[in-house]
């Protein structure tokens, strides 16, 4: 239910008082202890953040595993324009290509020579992460891609609630028409899958867009627009089990940062407190602090201000920035929390209600504002609200990915080493320049008829067969059909595994199937894929109760909304719920 944001307001919990708050600088003991709590909770998480990336930096490159694989093509590229060594250097590096990974440095007598590394044109990566988990989303996506898009069904069978969930559903379908909420829940359903996580915030309390048409002001969208943070730059309420943020009935707080330049934040003349930001008191750029966060899973080439050291005073230790530093990096982190203002010194309200700060590097509140509806929705992936991290269905698949690629290359390695071919000839029969006329026919090689003249009589008088100039050596051919049931049975275990079918992968089954072992395996699947999409459609119902709640504080009261006139009465239920009816049709 949504708190009335007006009464909240005659309360004084507004962001408006809340500026003459945070901007004093003789704060209130509650207050400042407040401001503590947020700065302490958003170090912690960030330090978290900063320790546990790896895992979520796997599942990325994962995920990328087809755009690893253009070096090969590129160099192909390269070698057919014949360059010089010195032309092919420069090449390399305007690709951002590395010259050791590419070749091989030899000794030879007069120098060194580079070889080309085999390795890199027949290690193949299969994108099994990539595939497997757009199987899964798109199943679970087109089970829940319909129009409209958030059906309200009512769960006690009345005329009134029938007309009620009519209004919703038409209201609910206008603004996930206006701000595209397909493509959110979308996002959503991939981030859940591939990263076991997925928490919405959102942008604003409430994003209203407003024409002048006719000389009246105008509104063309109103709602709330979303943002779905990477998984390692946000935090929650450890305190209790993530679902419970769905209902209210236990997380408190949750925020996610991200990077900014202080000049954008110094030119926005809505945030409070802009020449008063605090350098950050702990070097998160340092590698000993961020490792390679800051240059592999979120790239900055910004710098935070530089802070001097030694013995100094306490302004000096509390260093501002200036309008120097317009290009330097900012911290900022929206902070969402379910708090009592009247407990914190901010109003005189007694009843929790969900705040919205807005804070620079470590401590400066910049923004405040109260949230009349619930502002996070989650989604989880088989969520165990016992476990240190989540898992998810990409994760589950990396070890595959790994074991299959190494498989596929083995498989092309030893193929190529079965083509082998080597011939010895007699140099004293047969001339060394005849054999290399043959090795730089290229292609013509396979095309036509190729000759070498001998002497024959010769060969005769001499007691020498024709046939003993060459003697071609055969070596053992490897097999791969090995190699191949390797694959198959890698495959089957793994589907086994995660539960997929052949159908659902668009594969042809391992053996014939009947009818009723289709509709079995079928079955047992549905019921492994409901169970994950059951945290989907926790997070969905969730996001519903929000659109009705938002829309109850803060939506412009001139709506239209359509209604179905075959239910009992409907013209006097509008009127109760205090809607006029404009036209029937």
């Amino acid at each position: 239910m949504s708190v009335d944001i007006a009464y909240l307001k005659r309360q004084g919990v507004s962001s408006d008082q809340y500026k003459k708050i945070f901007a004093d600088p003789s704060k209130d003991a509650r207050v400042r202890r407040l401001v503590n709590t947020i700065s302490a909770r958003i170090k912690d998480g960030r330090n978290s953040n900063l320790e546990e990336y790896r895992t979520y930096w796997a599942i990325d490159l994962a995920h990328e595993t087809p755009f690893a694989q253009t070096t090969p093509t590129l160099v192909q590229n390269l070698l057919s324009k014949r360059m010089s060594a010195l032309e092919v250097e420069k090449e390399l590096a305007a690709w951002g290509l590395s010259e050791k990974d590419l070749f091989l440095r030899v000794d030879i007598p007069n120098g060194v020579k580079l070889v080309l590394n085999p390795p890199v044109f027949y290690q193949i990566m299969i994108p099994i992460v990539r595939a497997y988990h757009t199987a899964r989303t798109s199943m679970i996506y087109n089970e829940r891609d319909r129009s409209p898009l958030f059906p309200f069904v009512p769960l006690k069978q009345t005329d009134r609630n029938r007309v009620l969930c009519d209004i919703w559903t038409d209201i609910v379908d206008t603004m996930a028409t206006w701000f595209g909420y397909p493509a959110y829940l979308k996002q959503a359903i991939q981030q859940t899958l591939k990263y076991g996580v997925c928490l919405s915030f959102p942008m604003e309390e409430w994003y209203c867009d407003r024409q002048v048409i006719d000389g009246e002001t105008v509104v063309q969208k109103e709602g709330i627009r979303y943002e779905m943070p990477h998984p390692t730059r946000m935090r929650w309420d450890l305190y209790h089990p993530l679902p419970t943020v769905n209902t209210g009935t236990g997380c408190e707080y949750a925020f996610h940062w991200s990077l900014a330049r202080y000049g954008d934040i110094l030119d926005n003349r809505m945030l409070w407190n802009r020449k008063s930001i605090t350098h950050s008191t702990q070097d998160w750029f340092n590698p000993t602090v961020s490792a390679n966060y800051f240059k592999e899973v979120y790239p900055c080439t910004m710098k935070m201000p530089f802070v001097e050291s030694g013995q100094m005073r306490r302004e000096q230790k509390a260093a501002f920035y200036s309008t120097g530093n317009r290009d330097d990096a900012v911290f900022v982190t929206k902070y969402f929390a379910n708090i009592i203002p009247r407990d914190h010194g901010l109003a005189d309200y007694k009843f929790p209600v969900w705040h919205r700060f807005d804070v620079a590097n470590d401590d400066t509140i910049i923004w405040a504002a109260p949230c009349a509806y619930n502002p996070i929705w989650f989604m989880g992936y088989d969520w165990d609200s016992a476990a240190g991290q989540p898992s998810s269905l990409s994760l589950e698949t990396i070890p595959w990915q790994d074991h299959l690629g190494n498989i596929l290359s083995q498989m092309i390695l030893t193929a190529k080493q079965n083509l082998t071919s080597i011939t010895f000839f007699d140099r004293n029969l047969v001339e060394p320049d005849k054999i290399k006329e043959i090795e730089n026919l290229g292609e013509q090689r396979y095309r036509s008829h190729q000759f070498i003249s001998f002497d024959s009589i010769a060969l005769t008088r001499a007691g020498v067969d024709p046939r003993a100039p060459f003697h071609p050596v055969q070596f053992q051919q490897r097999s791969i059909v090995e190699l191949q049931s390797m694959m198959n049975t890698a495959l089957n275990i793994m589907e086994r595994v995660l539960q997929f079918t052949a159908q659902e992968t668009g594969a042809a089954a391992s053996h014939y199937q009947s009818a009723k072992e289709i509709g079995t395996t079928a079955e047992s699947s549905s019921q492994r894929r409901q169970y994950t999409s059951s945290g989907i459609d926790e997070g969905i119902d969730a996001w519903k109760r929000q659109l009705v709640d938002g829309s109850r504080a803060y939506m412009d009261n001139t709506i239209i909304a359509q209604v179905s006139t075959d239910i009992p009465d409907w013209d006097k239920h509008i009127e109760d719920l205090g809607f006029k009816i404009e036209a029937i049709g």
